[in-house]
């Protein structure tokens, strides 16, 4: 039977959930994928920032390809997963575990340094420069 892990929240917080199935460690996914939101950021700064965050290199992150830094983008980033879990990785990179805000602000606002990370989820993929399928552009005329 699947084991439910909650973050600790204060209770007028979103609360984080986590399934973990029995015997998960052994079959352990080596990656973890996650969408990017940057405004008027590059790619590679943002990445950056993300690495220093985790206490990762910049070579344990990569994505498919790099995007407009005067545009507010979407993409995909993958993540060397190590020990880490999804719930950890989102609290770190959004300032939750070093109490600078809490769940439902990291939800709610702009994300620190212009970028935030959400979608979460485990991968036995890596993604690469060229594996991009696409782009979908949205252009607003001012």
């Amino acid at each position: 039977m699947p084991e439910i892990v909650v973050s600790s929240a204060p209770p007028d917080d979103m609360i984080m959930a986590e399934l973990v199935c029995p015997g998960a460690q052994r079959k352990q996914q080596p990656y973890i994928h996650f969408t990017m939101h940057k405004s008027n950021r590059e790619t590679q700064d943002c990445l950056g920032n993300l690495s220093r965050l985790l206490n990762v290199q910049n070579k344990d992150l990569s994505v498919c390809g790099t995007k407009d830094k005067r545009a507010v983008t979407v993409q995909r980033v993958c993540l060397k997963r190590g020990a880490r879990n999804l719930v950890g990785v989102w609290r770190t990179v959004n300032g939750i575990k070093l109490g600078r805000r809490t769940e439902k602000s990291a939800v709610e606002e702009r994300g620190e340094r212009g970028c935030r990370i959400g979608d979460l989820e485990y991968s036995n993929e890596y993604l690469d420069l060229g594996m991009l399928k696409g782009n979908h552009f949205g252009i607003t005329l001012r």
